[in-house]
């Protein structure tokens, strides 16, 4: 049986509306530099994928470090030229244990072992990225490309886009679309309860990515009129949330949710978010604090990190 990346499945879903540029001319090397409103982004030809330019690591907003710890996300003012050739960090998480089921072979383990982010690859708060994939046709024929975007899942804990089951090379190969990834906050970094401050700031972190996408995409061949956000798991209840949360400026006009949606996941007893960022807090050794929330944002993150991921185990 042939399997697929979630992204790559996607292509089935959407062939209903993607067009076909079969026999048209790329020309991937005059496209390796976008001026974006940030600055000049240098991409590379992605490994494997015939035509295919991929820029990764892009920043879509500003590191939330610091006094940005625990806020919602911030755009970026300064321009200055970025070499997209590597993936951004992921945001910090605590790996999951690969669930044993009977019969489970040892490639079903390793597909799973990525998915619960034992890959192993580096973290840091400063992870507000994304990744952009593009197959660019001749100037004199190319028309505007519809563009997906795909938030990862992992039950808002865990998660990231440096998986090889979440690059959009192979799909920006197959179907005249642009194919984007997103990094967003997870955990206590994304969802910290905090009482009286914003929340749900992963989630904020998906609609900035969105919107520096709408400013930024025309520049890579697409078409900002005709953005779909979709996603796996968590990423699948993040896209029906957004129908929710943004009924007045969505941005988006298409959703694909192939496994998740909003009552996926149970609601937090009132209290409970609250009651966790206490424990938190305590942990790091920040409750006794005139100021708990600058102690939090003074704090290592991975003591933070280490403190949270303390409370799934208890």
């Amino acid at each position: 049986m042939v399997s697929f990346s979630p992204v790559q499945a996607l292509s089935v879903a959407l062939a209903f509306w993607v067009s076909s540029v079969a026999g048209t001319a790329c020309n991937p090397r005059g496209y390796l530099t976008v001026e974006t409103a940030n600055g000049p982004v240098t991409g590379h030809l992605a490994p494997n994928a015939s035509c295919v330019v991929e820029y990764l690591g892009v920043p879509y907003a500003k590191p939330p470090v610091g006094g940005l710890r625990f806020a919602p996300p911030q755009k970026i003012s300064a321009r200055k030229a970025y070499e997209a050739a590597n993936f951004g960090f992921d945001c910090p998480l605590s790996a999951s244990p690969t669930p044993d089921f009977p019969g489970f072979t040892p490639q079903a383990r390793r597909i799973v072992s990525f998915f619960a982010s034992g890959a192993g690859t580096p973290q840091s708060e400063d992870c507000l990225t994304l990744n952009i994939w593009a197959k660019p046709t001749a100037r004199s024929t190319r028309a505007a490309k519809p563009v997906v975007v795909f938030f990862y899942g992992g039950r808002f804990a865990i998660g990231n886009t440096n998986s090889p089951f979440y690059t959009g090379k192979y799909f920006a190969e197959a179907e005249d679309v642009i194919v984007v990834t997103v990094n967003y906050r997870l955990n206590i970094f994304g969802f910290p309860g905090i009482p009286g401050q914003p929340q749900n700031l992963g989630l904020r972190d998906q609609r900035a990515a969105v919107e520096w996408i709408r400013d930024n995409i025309k520049r890579f061949g697409g078409d900002p009129t005709k953005i779909t956000i979709t996603g796996q798991s968590s990423g699948g209840v993040a896209v029906d949330y957004w129908t929710y949360a943004y009924r007045r400026d969505p941005i988006a006009n298409g959703i694909i949710a192939p496994s998740g949606n909003a009552f996926s996941f149970p609601v937090n007893a009132p209290g409970v978010p609250q009651r966790n960022w206490e424990t938190v807090v305590s942990a790091v050794g920040c409750s006794s604090a005139a100021d708990v929330l600058a102690c939090m944002r003074a704090a290592d993150w991975q003591a933070i990190r280490t403190a949270a991921a303390a409370l799934s185990k208890s």
